[in-house]
């Protein structure tokens, strides 16, 4: 993994598109790093995760059902779960509309995120999905609506197409599973702060920001030696 340097902070975000949990840590995130007096040297990295990537390329089903077929959060326990969610989202103004949400197979949705980050519209390409995917109960599978969302993030319409319709960034993808693997990630959002510190879920503003902190004072050390 790139390392930090003195003068500039590497932030590797893991996360998937579907999972509340990475929209809270991201939202979370950003707060911490617009509070640093640095922020304007943190450079921030999409990791690609997929939570199902067996899921049919169609696959287009409730969040509800979805998880009622997994055996997971079922009945009451689903809506305790939802409303802390909401509640936590709602503080970073996130709006949650879990009655709109859909489960999607998110392979598509990352290549849109790498071809993103060539035009350094990563960061865009990345809340615009989740805003497609958890307030306006979007397809985020669906190729016509990925170029849409492209298209509304600062990306290149054509070249959306383009990728959607080959295989491109499958290596990148794989490499970025792979290398989670390697760091023993089980779950996301997953971030590493300048090579040197990991936070694991989605955690509050404050903690991140005592990452960020953490992070800037082992780069100002390694840097003198």
């Amino acid at each position: 993994m790139e390392q930090h340097t003195a003068d500039r902070l590497v932030i590797d975000v893991w996360a998937d598109v579907v999972c509340p949990f990475c929209y809270l840590g991201h939202a979370a995130l950003d707060r911490a790093i617009e509070g640093v007096a640095q922020r304007d040297a943190v450079d921030v990295r999409y990791r690609s995760f997929q939570l199902d990537p067996d899921l049919p390329d169609d696959t287009a089903v409730p969040v509800a059902e979805y998880l009622a077929s997994k055996g997971l959060a079922a009945g009451e326990h689903s809506d305790e779960m939802h409303d802390r969610i909401r509640a936590q989202g709602a503080a970073l103004g996130i709006e949650f509309r879990f009655d709109r949400a859909l489960m999607a197979n998110t392979r598509a949705a990352h290549r849109m995120v790498h071809l993103a980050g060539e035009s350094q519209r990563s960061a865009a390409m990345v809340e615009r999905l989740y805003r497609a995917q958890f307030t306006e109960g979007a397809r985020v599978g669906d190729h016509d609506t990925l170029v849409g969302l492209a298209a509304e993030a600062g990306v290149d319409a054509g070249a959306a197409r383009d990728v959607l319709d080959g295989r491109r960034f499958d290596d990148e993808i794989d490499a970025d599973v792979v290398r989670a693997a390697k760091l023993g990630v089980t779950g996301v959002p997953f971030v590493v702060l300048g090579g040197t510190h990991a936070v694991s879920g989605a955690q509050p503003v404050e903690l991140f920001g005592r990452a960020l902190d953490a992070a800037w004072d082992a780069a100002w050390e390694t840097s003198r030696g």
